[in-house]
């Protein structure tokens, strides 16, 4: 296994496997015991970097999500695992009912919201702190003031309760305006960019649920660029 750091700051920054497991479907439709083995494998490899969100994964069941969370935290907690494997999670995609498909009614990334989240993230994962919070999926048409969404996230980080921050979903554009919202205050920003890629490129301009300009979730040229 080969390693990288993620971050800039000593005190937040952390090293992690270059490979990072999935966890979205762990506790729906990948029964515990198969998710359990998985994990267990991926850590004898040598795997230090786990991915989830607080919505994984709601479409399967019916739910609002925090399934794949909460079984996180139950591996965690019969594995006796600590700090050595980190777990970065997301917030900002959750339904606000439960929905059996994908949907817009999603929480936001209200002030409100991003302290509520990601203390319930904490509890489902069982840890004091997150390693790494992304933003997840930014709502075209948000009523949320990026000064809101900044300065929330960055009083996570201040409190002490989050490491790393990240943003998955955005426009590049969006990526630039936040982070200079951040510096311009002196406040600490997004770090690390979550996006699907392939070498294989698909079209980014097509319609979809959450933009009609086109999958704001896939790496574009100009993401790459970014």
């Amino acid at each position: 296994m080969k390693y990288r750091v993620i971050g800039s700051d000593p005190k937040t920054r952390r090293e992690v496997s270059v490979l990072s497991l999935g966890a979205m479907l762990f506790g729906t439709a990948t029964d515990e015991a198969t998710s359990y083995a998985i994990l267990d494998r991926f850590v004898e490899a040598g795997g230090t970097f786990v991915d989830t969100a607080n919505n994984y994964a709601y479409w399967v069941n019916g739910t609002q999500g925090g399934e794949s969370e909460a079984l996180l935290g139950r591996w965690r907690r019969s594995r006796g695992v600590t700090d050595e494997v980190v777990i970065a999670t997301k917030l900002g995609g959750r339904p606000n009912a439960p929905a059996a498909g994908l949907t817009h009614d999603l929480e936001g990334l209200s002030a409100k919201v991003i302290r509520e989240s990601s203390e319930r993230s904490r509890d489902r994962l069982g840890v004091d702190k997150l390693d790494l919070l992304y933003a997840h999926a930014y709502l075209e048409g948000s009523t949320v003031p990026l000064e809101e969404t900044v300065e929330a996230f960055a009083g996570l980080v201040e409190d002490g309760t989050v490491g790393l921050l990240g943003a998955s979903n955005h426009w590049a554009w969006r990526l630039e305006r936040a982070r200079n919202v951040a510096a311009a205050a002196g406040l600490p920003g997004y770090e690390v960019l979550q996006y699907q890629h392939s070498y294989l490129r698909p079209r980014t301009d097509l319609p979809t649920l959450r933009s009609e300009d086109g999958n704001l979730g896939v790496v574009g040229g100009n993401l790459l660029s970014y």
